[in-house]
């Protein structure tokens, strides 16, 4: 799974000291991209094709899977009627912290008995506020690794790539790109595994003679849409976030 995570920043354009691309899924794997390896254990490293490009890697469990779950499971609705009901609640989702841990987490908690949290609920909670915090939830987990990579790689990206099936929901790409204060940048082609694998080999094989030619070849696949972040919902954001790097802490002991 690893290779096929590598093959997709090369697709994407991610090859450069300080470039950050996260694939968005059931699961998300945030990538950076450095001159040296991390030395932090809660990451995995591995080579990129670029010679001296290290690609650091964190990942989370449950990422489009919570989503999934709250609409499978307890909602009993489409993605896009959960959307709408995402977008009908204020930033912040009324206090309502969601902990993404469903399948215990990889990056940074490493716990596989850590466990799915809904916290602040009060009469005034409601299925709109449930939605968004689900969507501010992830938001947080992608902010708390980010943080732990640039700190390791001194990167200071000004955009993140992302692809796959999170990347093509605005609402969540106009959360995360509040909650990073950075924009996210989504692309139109979403199958990048295999397009990256497919330029990994043209470049083994002689097709192209450097890498900026694969990237030059398949540029009109990427087409990037770039979200901005929502000044206004930001300082929720940040509040949000706060007490989210509290909750796992606390909780740690009883799970």
């Amino acid at each position: 799974m690893l290779a096929a995570k590598i093959d997709r920043p090369l697709h994407v354009g991610v090859a450069r000291p300080g470039d950050v691309f996260v694939a968005g899924g059931s699961t998300d794997c945030l990538l950076a991209c450095a001159d040296h390896p991390s030395g932090n254990p809660l990451f995995c490293n591995v080579r990129h094709l670029p010679k001296d490009v290290w690609t650091t890697i964190g990942s989370m469990n449950a990422a489009g899977a919570s989503v999934k779950w709250l609409c499978e499971s307890f909602l009993k609705c489409p993605v896009d009627d959960f959307t709408n009901e995402a977008a009908s609640a204020p930033s912040g989702s009324r206090g309502l912290l969601y902990l993404p841990y469903l399948l215990g987490e990889r990056t940074p908690v490493w716990d596989p008995k850590a466990t799915g949290v809904f916290f602040g609920l009060t009469l005034h909670t409601g299925r709109a506020e449930a939605c968004r915090a689900v969507l501010e939830g992830v938001a947080c987990a992608w902010r708390q690794i980010l943080e732990l990579l640039l700190q390791t790689s001194n990167a200071k990206p000004d955009k993140i790539v992302a692809a796959g099936g999170g990347s093509t929901n605005h609402l969540w790409n106009q959360i995360k790109a509040s909650m990073l204060k950075c924009p996210v940048v989504s692309l139109d082609f979403n199958d990048v595994s295999s397009l990256g694998a497919c330029l990994a080999a043209g470049l083994g094989v002689g097709v192209y003679d450097s890498m900026q030619q694969a990237f030059d070849a398949t540029a009109n696949l990427r087409n990037p849409h770039p979200v901005m972040p929502v000044p206004e919902w930001e300082d929720a954001l940040d509040d949000a976030f706060q007490r989210y790097l509290k909750l796992y802490p606390t909780l740690k002991p009883i799970f």
